[in-house]
């Protein structure tokens, strides 16, 4: 089952599909965005024109227009974690995959993934206390 609800939806027939975010932005927003396209074009056989993530607290925005390779990202997104799922059930062990998130994370010093993605990224913050 796919399932979503982006915050706002503008127009009946041309839509631009719209979140509303706190914070600052991350690689992930336009994931979740095209991930809202797809389930948009799912539902109603349609893909919206534009989907925009907007953050409140700088005001700034960031917007894709929706192509048909945007669709075929996220379907192939989808197709990828579903296919992880089923692995996974047959016993395939989960594999460490670090990112951004690893800021927050109160295991990140301790961490062999996040240690590695803090000196690529070059942010430093591994030997911060967690």
């Amino acid at each position: 089952m796919l399932s979503g609800t982006p915050d706002l939806v503008l127009g009946r027939t041309r839509r631009l599909v719209l979140d509303f975010k706190t914070g600052r932005a991350w690689p992930e927003h336009p994931e979740d965005m095209r991930f809202y396209a797809l389930l948009l074009l799912l539902r109603t056989g349609v893909a919206p024109y534009r989907v925009a993530t907007f953050f409140l607290d700088s005001g700034e925005w960031q917007a894709e227009d929706v192509t048909e390779e945007t669709v075929e990202h996220a379907a192939g997104r989808v197709a990828d974690a579903a296919i992880a799922t089923i692995e996974l059930s047959k016993g395939r062990p989960p594999t460490l995959r670090a990112g951004a998130h690893c800021e927050w994370c109160p295991r990140r010093t301790r961490c062999p993934a996040a240690a590695g993605w803090f000196e690529r990224s070059g942010s430093g913050k591994s030997s911060d206390a967690a």
